[in-house]
């Protein structure tokens, strides 16, 4: 027999108990699990999944029983704008896919490589704001290797710039809460979205730029790769402005995590760092698998830590999940964070064990980027980052961190995280 009331704590009108969850998120959700279980009902209009295989299924079924939400569409019509655009949608993402994939060679990854390095340069010696700039080293670096081989090197600074305040602007919409609440006045939407047209407006004057010039031999970047693949603008400029919007989100916040967790665990560097300094070059080598301990590591940092710690569908019509009915327009909201810590799928859950990676675990426990058919685009080329940094932070430079608490806003992050990055040549004996 199906039930078709969630369960859940008794909230406010409207509202549920949003403003208790916004209160102090990850205890919400600790102390309604014990009580309720895996469904919470966390307003009239939004449940809690913290069940894998659930959460397998709503991953799945995005694109036909699900929407995936977004920061800027909250309503119904909203909604049914955004499912009738679908096809585009996703003609446009595999158009991004299929472009990533060509241009992921070993000598554009080694370039890649070069120009994380690069950038961690410009940060060494110094006391940083963690995420701030690792979610910068990922946006630039991701700019590049979108753009940089045939753009003026202002411009790609540009558009790097554009697409860090297009995404804070996101991130800003998530962390006020107003996804939340879609009655309430937006305020941080209405500046993300003039933010958005911003970094539009640069991709189209660089489209248009290129199309108007020769065409090189072989394309020097990922919007060459683009133009080439493709002779409608308008999804060339989709594609490529995902690529680069979502580059300082996930992978930014990850390279924080990763960043103090190599600072934490010196011996588990050292033995990253000489994997690192071998035969093959760190892009050879990522191309090869041949750096296992930097992979067990970056596995075992995105289990404990997965940006996207808390995932969020709507359902587009009435249906089944577990023993429950969804109504038309419910939020789901899956949490990897606390799936990922459940003892009854984890062995030992609380603890850093990058060895547990020797073997697979069981299928549809370990969700650090979600599934289905709305996986993004750029994630081959966030996962060669991710490695790349864990590769270069632990054989290149000696790590210092002092952090706050976790974070449990838009995405996962060490709050009030400041590093240093001292140069491995500049390392004191002690």
């Amino acid at each position: 027999m199906t039930e078709t009331a969630i369960p859940g704590p008794r909230g406010q009108w409207l509202v549920g108990q949003l403003p208790a969850y916004e209160r102090d998120r990850m205890s919400w959700l600790r102390t309604n699990q014990a009580r309720y279980g895996d469904f919470i009902r966390l307003a009239p209009h939004a449940v809690v999944v913290l069940d894998p295989d659930a959460a397998q299924q709503i991953f799945t079924q995005t694109n036909d029983t699900y929407l995936l939400d977004n920061a800027i569409v909250v309503n119904r019509r909203t909604r049914a704008a955004m499912a009738a655009r679908l096809p585009l949608v996703m003609r446009r993402r595999i158009l991004a896919s299929r472009a990533m994939v060509n241009h992921l060679t070993t000598e554009n990854i080694d370039g890649h490589v070069a120009t994380l390095s690069e950038r961690l340069r410009a940060y060494a010696g110094r006391d940083i704001d963690l995420f701030t700039s690792t979610t910068a080293v990922c946006g630039t670096a991701t700019a590049w290797f979108s753009f940089g081989g045939g753009t003026r090197e202002s411009r790609v600074a540009e558009i790097a710039d554009a697409s860090l305040a297009a995404f804070y602007g996101i991130l800003k919409i998530l962390e006020v809460g107003e996804v939340r609440v879609p009655w309430l006045p937006r305020p941080a939407a209405r500046k993300a979205i003039k933010e958005n047209d911003a970094l539009r407006a640069l991709i189209r004057e660089e489209i248009a730029a290129r199309r108007a010039a020769t065409p090189p031999p072989r394309p020097r970047d990922l919007l060459d790769e683009l133009l080439r693949i493709s002779d409608d603008d308008a999804d060339v400029a989709a594609a490529v402005r995902l690529v680069v919007f979502t580059a300082p989100g996930v992978p930014g916040a990850a390279s924080s995590w990763i960043t103090l967790r190599l600072a934490e665990q010196p011996e588990l560097a050292a033995r990253i760092a000489d994997e690192a300094s071998g035969p093959l070059s760190i892009g050879q080598a990522i191309g090869a698998h041949a750096l296992p301990a930097a992979d067990h590591f970056l596995r075992e940092v995105l289990r404990l830590h997965p940006p996207q710690w808390m995932l969020s569908r709507t359902a587009l019509r009435p249906t089944r999940l577990g023993p429950y009915v969804l109504e038309t327009g419910q939020q789901v909201m899956v949490c990897t964070y606390l799936i990922h810590r459940d003892p009854r799928w984890w062995d030992d859950p609380e603890t850093f064990s990058p060895q547990r990676w020797q073997r697979a675990p069981e299928r549809g426990r370990y969700l650090p980027f979600g599934g289905g058919p709305r996986g993004c685009p750029g994630s081959p080329l966030a996962k060669i980052q991710l490695m790349a940094l864990t590769s270069l932070l632990a054989r290149d430079y000696h790590l210092r961190v002092r952090h706050g608490d976790t974070e449990f806003g838009g995405l996962l992050k060490p709050s009030d995280a400041f590093a240093v990055m001292e140069p491995a040549a500049e390392r004191s004996v002690s």
